[in-house]
Parts: structure tokens; C-alpha cells; sequence
């Protein structure tokens, strides 16, 4: 056990010099510590929300829930992410009993899950300005949120651990999920007062005793609830139940006849191969339709065609399952919390991120066989690039006229609104190759990332001036997002300009 708190000690440490040794880590974490203080830091001397308290309740139980079943469906993919490839190479082999390893790997994932659960405050100025919650509100979610996560990821090793190579039992794991799911729903369901429906009375519904019987989220958030409203009955319920569950995969995991060795194994190396794609292709894809080949392009061109043949094979080439979310996400915010045109239009700009970072283009920059094409890089970023055209004009199109329903705008404004969303979509792109060209990083690390979205809120500064003294002069919001496409689209052509040179060999 000495040793196991050794090498804790030293992992700490080396994350520390890790920061020193290198600064774009380091910067990265004290934006993200200032980041966590800003939001905590808000004046607390009368709270601006008036909504109803279930309704935050019932948003941060609508997160337990979706991280819970996320960690189940994991589990019998490719299992919970407790040990890496090294802990299998050094610690199973070294004379440590299992069950010390299987409670350093249970610790190791608690530290992480708290460090994801920071996360949730990034919402807390947002959530404050609709509910009467403080600093001890949000930290108590966010401690829930990291319990939630560490325990998902405990039951999506349990449920490996027991379908591991069995497609019977991977299907009866899946049909008794389903069967889970069916039954808390149509209890939410019958709960529901459909003849004056709201997302009070929904919220309601969704934070019901018998709601709480979910397993691991409904347990924390009984935690959770009973810590804010003074009830250790619900607490030690709660706590209980989440007590018994880790204890019971402890003794399962660590006296199981063959061990938990070999399902650890296969795990791990899932989680590898899986994160060593992620840092080479953005993200893993399978494909689901394998006819057709590439007949079409000649030099640069056949990156075009080239990217038409991967999207129509991995079956997305228009709207993916996140822009999906994205739309709902809109919606919610939109009908729910009432927001203006304005607002909408802002958060749809800033969902925007993830389709310009996902696309094909990005990792096209990190394959050798770019420079081997014959072409000037110029005439290969110009082909690279209208990969992303149909997928930003769709999510445009449906978002902003989502947008428009919900604002009852007319048809030139919500014109105006899509081609000013894809404006921007355009900005951000030209952001993201101009950090490549400053950092002569193609992946998308934190760093990256983080740039991308410090340039493209630079580059998109001007535009949001000028629509702001167009508005303040009361020229109406037509001219003002017309002006803002102009601006968009001057400022990112230049920057387009000054990283034509990206892919110059040597450069």
C-alpha cells in the first residue's frame, strides 16, 4: 500500500512540473482557475433569479441522468476508463495485492470526476440569473455532478466486467437498460399535467420521490436535495444506497473467481486505441456505408471528393447527433427561459465551435500525404475547407429558423440571422487555421482549442461593434446583422490571406 501512495505522491508532483515545464499548460490552467473564480466571485447581495427552485432541482438531475446512463452504455462498449495502459504494464504485474489496486484505480478516477464536475460552474452566473441559488448551491451540485460521474464510471465497469465477450448477456444488459428507462419514464410520464403543461410542472414531475430511485443519479440527488433543504433522512438514504454500491463492486470486482485482471486489460486498451485515434482523426466514426470509391479530383481538388466520400460513408454529411442537441439545447433556452433574438443568436454562434473543430478539414492538415498532392498550399486550403459548407449551412438554416419561430421574426430577418450565423461559422474557421499557422499544431489540444476561441472572439469583435452602435442608433436589427455578415466575411477573407501559406512545406 506504501507503494501505491508513493507513486500517487509522485503523479501530483509531475503534474506540477509538468505546468512548469510547460507554459501553454500552465496558461491554460490559470485562465481556467480565473475562469471558476469569476464565476464564484459573483455579488451575492441579492439574487436576480425568481424562477422556481425545482426547476434548477430538475436541471441538475436532467445532468445526473444523462451521466449516468452515458457511463452504463460505456460500459458494454468498452468499460470504464479506471486504469491506463501504464497501470496494466506496471502496477498487475508488481506484488500489490488486487484489491489495493482496484481501490488506488476507485481513487484515481474520484480525484478526475471532481476535476470534470468543475465544469458545471461554468453555468452558475447563468443558472444564478434565472434561480435563487448561491455559491453553496452550485458547489453542492458540483460535487454531485463529480459523485455522479465517478460512480457511472464504477457501474460501466461492473457491467463490462459481466458482458466481456457474451453477446447474450450484452443483450440482456441492453434490454434490462431499456427496460429501466421505460419505467421512470412513463412514471415522469403520468406525472406530468399535460392539460396545463410548463417546465415547472415538468420539473415537478422529474424530482419525485419515486424519482429517486434511479440508480447512482437519483441516489446523489437525493443527496444533493436533502443537503440543501435540511433533511438527513433523504441524505442518509441516499448516502446509504451509494455506500452499499461501491462496497458491492469493491468485493464483486476484487473476489470475482478470475479476477478482474483480464477484463481491465481489454478495457484499457479500447480506452487507448480509442484515445489515440481521438488525438489523430478529432474523433472516432464507424462507418456505415461502405460503397462508392474515389473516381473523381485531380491534384488538390480530390480533397473535395475525397471528404464528400467519408461523410457520405461514416452517414454524416449533413446534421450529426450533437447539432441535434444543439437545436434542442436552443429551443429549451428559447421557450423555457424566454430568451430574446439576440441571445439565441448568441448561443447559436458560440455552439458553432463544435461543428468548425469536428470537421474533416482539421484533421486533413495532420496527414503527410497533404504535401505529397501536387498543388500550391493556396489551391489545397481552397479545397479543403467546403467540407464544412453543407453542414454550416443546415445547422444554420434549422437553428436560426428555429430561432425565428421562437421570436416571431419575418422572413428577411431570419434570412439575414442564417447567413450572418454562417458568417461567423466562416470567422471561426479562419480563426482556427490561423492558430494552426501560429502554433504549427494541427491537433486539438487544450491549447488549441482555447486559442481558436480567444482569436475568433478578437476577430469577431469588430462586427459586434458595429452592430452594436447601428442598434444604439436605431437603425434595427436587419442593417445591424447585414453589417455583421459584411464585417465577418472582410475580416476573415484577410485572415484566410495571412495563412495561405499554412501548408508550405518547411513552414
Amino acid at each position: 500500500m506504501r507503494s501505491l501512495i508513493y507513486l500517487s505522491s509522485r503523479k501530483i508532483k509531475n503534474k506540477f512540473l509538468e505546468l512548469v515545464k510547460k507554459p501553454g499548460k500552465l496558461i491554460l490552467t490559470l485562465f481556467f482557475i480565473a475562469l471558476v473564480i469569476m464565476n464564484l466571485s459573483v455579488e451575492s447581495i441579492s439574487y436576480a433569479g425568481s424562477r422556481p427552485l425545482s426547476e434548477f432541482y430538475a436541471i441538475v438531475f436532467a445532468f445526473y441522468i444523462l451521466s449516468f446512463f452515458t457511463g452504463i452504455n460505456k460500459g458494454f462498449s468498452h468499460g470504464g476508463a479506471m486504469f491506463t495502459l501504464a497501470d496494466v504494464s506496471f502496477l498487475f504485474m508488481s506484488p500489490v495485492r488486487p484489491a489495493a489496486v482496484l481501490l488506488y484505480g476507485m481513487l484515481g478516477r474520484l480525484g478526475s470526476s471532481l476535476w470534470m464536475g468543475i465544469a458545471f460552474v461554468y453555468q452558475f452566473s447563468l443558472l444564478r440569473s434565472y434561480y435563487p441559488v448561491g455559491v453553496k448551491e452550485m458547489l453542492v451540485a458540483v460535487a454531485g455532478y463529480a459523485a455522479v460521474t465517478f460512480l457511472s464510471q464504477l457501474a460501466g465497469m461492473l457491467v463490462y466486467f459481466f458482458t466481456c465477450g457474451n453477446e447474450a448477456k450484452t443483450a440482456t444488459g441492453k434490454r434490462l437498460l431499456y427496460v429501466l428507462i421505460f419505467i421512470f419514464a412513463a412514471f415522469f410520464l403520468l406525472e406530468c399535467d399535460f392539460t396545463s403543461f410548463s417546465f415547472t410542472s415538468a420539473s415537478y414531475a422529474l424530482t419525485k420521490p419515486f424519482m429517486q430511485l434511479i440508480p447512482v443519479a437519483g441516489w446523489v440527488f437525493a443527496i444533493v436535495r436533502g443537503i440543501l433543504e435540511g433533511k438527513a433522512a433523504v441524505i442518509t438514504a441516499g448516502g446509504t444506497a451509494c455506500l452499499i454500491f461501491v462496497a458491492a463492486t469493491f468485493v464483486i470486482l476484487s473476489r470475482a473467481k478470475h479476477g478482474y485482471y483480464e477484463d481491465v486489460l481489454v478495457s484499457a486498451e479500447k480506452n487507448s486505441e480509442l484515445s489515440q485515434e481521438e488525438r489523430v482523426a478529432g474523433r472516432r466514426k464507424s462507418v456505415k456505408n461502405l460503397k462508392g470509391t474515389l473516381t473523381s479530383g485531380k491534384g488538390a481538388s480530390v480533397f473535395f471528393y475525397k471528404h464528400i466520400l467519408e461523410n457520405r460513408r461514416a452517414g454524416t454529411t449533413l446534421l450529426s447527433p450533437m447539432s441535434l442537441f444543439y437545436v434542442v439545447l436552443i429551443g429549451v433556452y428559447g421557450f423555457v427561459l424566454k430568451g430574446d433574438v439576440i441571445s439565441l443568436f448568441v448561443m447559436s454562434c458560440m455552439l458553432c465551435i463544435h461543428t468548425v473543430l469536428s470537421g474533416r478539414w482539421l484533421r486533413e492538415l495532420t496527414m503527410p500525404h497533404i504535401y505529397m498532392v501536387p498543388g500550391s498550399p493556396t489551391k489545397k486550403l481552397f479545397f479543403i475547407l467546403p467540407e464544412l459548407l453543407p453542414k454550416i449551412i443546415s445547422e444554420s438554416l434549422i437553428q436560426c429558423m428555429l430561432i425565428a419561430f421562437i421570436c416571431r421574426c419575418g422572413v428577411m430577418l431570419t434570412a439575414v440571422l442564417t447567413v450572418s450565423r454562417i458568417s461567423f461559422c466562416f470567422l471561426l474557421t479562419a480563426a482556427a487555421l490561423f492558430t494552426s499557422k501560429l502554433m504549427r499544431e494541427r491537433e486539438k489540444s487544450n491549447v488549441f482549442v482555447m486559442l481558436c476561441l480567444f482569436f475568433g472572439m478578437l476577430f469577431s469583435l469588430p462586427s459586434i461593434l458595429v452592430a452594436s452602435g447601428l442598434l444604439f442608433y436605431g437603425m434595427g436589427t436587419v442593417a445591424a446583422f447585414s453589417a455583421t455578415c459584411a464585417v465577418n466575411i472582410l475580416i476573415g477573407f484577410a485572415v484566410l490571406f495571412m495563412s495561405r501559406k499554412l501548408l508550405t512545406t518547411g513552414d
